[in-house]
């Protein structure tokens, strides 16, 4: 994580220019002000609610200054709610608001000390607080290392391009970008592009069923084989009628674009239904003959 406020751990003064000597009671401001945030909750409770970037576990991060966050229920001017508390942390030490009467913040060694001194409960911390980012996610870089080669340039790429991308590949277009710029990368390409569209006929395929459609055509085909076979059985006019009736089936796509623009995913359903077409010609020029 990287520091983006540095907090002033002893302020004087609130962001509207007047000098407040006694911080007792006054733990959202005391955090607020430290970090030159904005004004904007009544209380600790309210603005943990309204907060951006909040983690609700215990997994603090180290080297840098952060808000963290308890719920606290008590009666103050008459009214009993969950008023909350909010201090700052940085590697196991607290600075908050004072349970007595004075000008700087109290001093804690761990969030087990400020439950049992506040009377709180801890609930999570956060990255922002009155609408100020305090910090943020450093960029990674990627290295030439086997796990990053695997997870980058094998599997990554696979998934978004259709293929692995060899070592040399992988040095020159990945290596020492970051997260963000390794996807854009390999996002934007024509291969990505191609293999995008193919996710997408493949979809189609399977809502369509066309497994399904390729398996009954086919099975169309081979009762018109029997039909010919059969046809110095029957009258020349029966055997049309019997194959016209088996091939008036035609496959459904769902989406009428995808239909016309992919020509080459739907050749074998075209191809075994122009032969079931062929074949209603050749037994045509079978009567003509006859």
């Amino acid at each position: 994580m990287k520091q983006l406020v540095n907090p002033n751990l002893d302020p004087t003064i609130f962001s509207g220019g007047w000098a407040l000597n006694d911080w007792l009671g006054w733990c959202l401001a005391y955090t607020e002000v430290a970090f030159g945030a904005d004004r904007v909750s009544a209380t600790a409770t309210d603005e943990w609610n309204r907060i951006s970037f909040r983690h609700e576990d215990r997994n603090l991060p180290s080297g840098v200054y952060v808000p963290v966050w308890f719920s606290h229920f008590g009666t103050y001017n008459g009214v009993y709610k969950n008023w909350g508390h909010v201090a700052i942390y940085k590697d196991g030490t607290i600075w908050s608001s004072p349970i007595s009467h004075k000008p700087y913040a109290d001093i804690w060694t761990s969030i087990e000390q400020v439950e049992q001194r506040y009377n709180c409960k801890f609930i999570g911390w956060s990255e922002d607080i009155g609408n100020v980012r305090v910090i943020e996610e450093e960029d990674m870089t990627i290295p030439d290392a086997d796990n990053y080669y695997w997870r980058y340039g094998q599997k990554l790429a696979r998934q978004v391009r259709g293929r692995e991308l060899s070592r040399d590949e992988f040095r020159a277009a990945l290596v020492g970008k970051t997260d963000l710029n390794a996807v854009e990368i390999l996002s934007d390409d024509s291969e990505a592009d191609t293999m995008l569209h193919a996710q997408d006929v493949g979809v189609i395929a399977v809502q369509d069923n066309w497994e399904g459609q390729i398996e009954s055509l086919t099975k169309q085909l081979n009762d018109t084989k029997v039909a010919l076979q059969n046809a110095e059985n029957k009258p020349p006019v029966e055997v049309v009628k019997e194959v016209e009736k088996i091939v008036e089936k035609s496959v459904y796509i769902n989406d009428p674009i995808l239909a016309k623009n992919t020509q080459d995913t739907l050749t074998i359903v075209k191809s075994i239904k122009g032969m079931l077409i062929n074949f209603i010609g050749v037994v045509k020029n079978f009567i003509k003959k006859g």
